[in-house]
């Protein structure tokens, strides 16, 4: 794709793709973001459309599909979430440009993805 945003199907091959979820701690902290390691590249879906994404590490925590600029999170039409240990999130059912965030259990914002969620 020339923008680096895949279709459903080619981005389902970047989640399998790297390393697998047993051996995440072998990575230096910091060298990825778990936003970034949840949802690993841009993506262009239907609205509503189930993705795959990875665990981010902790059950505690919440993952989201939100626009860039969320600062609150509330499940809607343009907002939704899954557990942190989730394999799986679906697209927000109004069309627009998402980003996936993590969420600890008091609701700090843990990191945005680089990549987004186009939904159309």
């Amino acid at each position: 794709m020339p923008d680096n945003v895949w279709p459903l199907p080619q981005y389902s091959t970047c989640v399998s793709a790297g390393l697998q979820d047993n051996y995440r701690q072998l990575l230096p902290a910091g060298l990825l973001a778990a936003a970034d390691y949840v949802f690993p590249a841009s993506a262009s879906v239907a609205p509503g459309a189930t993705l795959p994404i990875r665990s981010s590490g902790a059950a505690s925590n919440t993952v989201w599909f939100a626009p860039a600029s969320a600062t609150q999170f509330a499940a809607g039409p343009t907002m939704t979430q899954a557990s942190g240990d989730a394999t799986s999130l679906s697209a927000p059912s109004t069309p627009g440009d998402y980003r996936l965030f993590v969420v600890d259990s008091q609701g700090n914002r843990l990191g945005q993805s680089s990549s987004h969620l186009r939904v159309n």
